[in-house]
């Protein structure tokens, strides 16, 4: 996947060297093909994921009871999986940070070279991509474990939230829908900020009537 995305970014800086036999129009075109590629892997896989997935989303969002010795289980691959966990967690953010290595090393080298600071620039993207898949792998099994044990992001008040949570979507829609009422006929985008603020001041006091609800809701 970064490949592409490095590809796009060195044809554009060939485009600009005068030396290559390549048009800003054919590297372009050239990147816009590589960058719908792209982005018809990525939706491939979600879709494939997705589909996956799905029978398992009432672990997210609804309060279930495990059967007898599940729980169990789970924690003793949770605790033994704990160490990989922040080993894959350490190596990802190492990654992040010395992404950035080579691009210092290339200003120090041949900073005023376009090409060669856009390849170092790919290179950095590449390590990043790196430590984002530690992240990311090691991250997915986790919040697999915190799912079934109803912990973390997953804990069952979390999951009570669901009121709230619809509440807020609606106020911010309905309050960017004023500012753009109040702004659209006149374009005065500026003076339509104390929207914003009004919003931003009552939006506590609707959380906490959210709350009052929920509450009576649930007992």
């Amino acid at each position: 996947m970064y490949s592409f995305t490095d590809m796009f970014f060195i044809l554009g800086a060939i485009s600009e060297d005068t030396g290559m036999n390549i048009s800003e129009d054919a590297a372009g075109g050239i990147g816009m093909i590589l960058m719908l590629i792209l982005i018809a892997v990525a939706v491939a896989i979600f879709i494939y994921s997705g589909s996956k997935t799905a029978p398992f989303e009432y672990l997210e969002k609804e309060v279930f009871e495990t059967e007898y010795g599940v729980t169990g289980m789970v924690k003793e691959r949770r605790d033994s999986f704990k160490d990989a966990y922040v080993r894959n967690n350490i190596i990802g953010v190492s990654l992040c940070v010395m992404a950035l290595i080579p691009l210092f090393g290339g200003a120090a080298i041949n900073g005023e070279n376009d090409l060669f600071m856009v390849f170092i620039f790919c290179v950095s993207i590449v390590i990043v991509g790196i430590g984002v898949v530690f992240l990311i792998r090691a991250g997915i099994i986790w919040a697999s474990f915190e799912k079934l044990l109803q912990e973390g992001d997953y804990a069952r008040a979390k999951k009570k939230q669901t009121l709230k949570s619809l509440i807020a979507l609606v106020y911010w829609l309905v309050a960017t829908a004023i500012y753009l009422a109040c702004t659209l006929p006149s374009e005065s985008w500026k003076e339509g900020w104390i929207v914003w603020v009004i919003a931003g001041v009552l939006f506590p006091a609707v959380i906490a009537i959210a709350n009052t609800v929920e509450n009576k809701n649930g007992k």
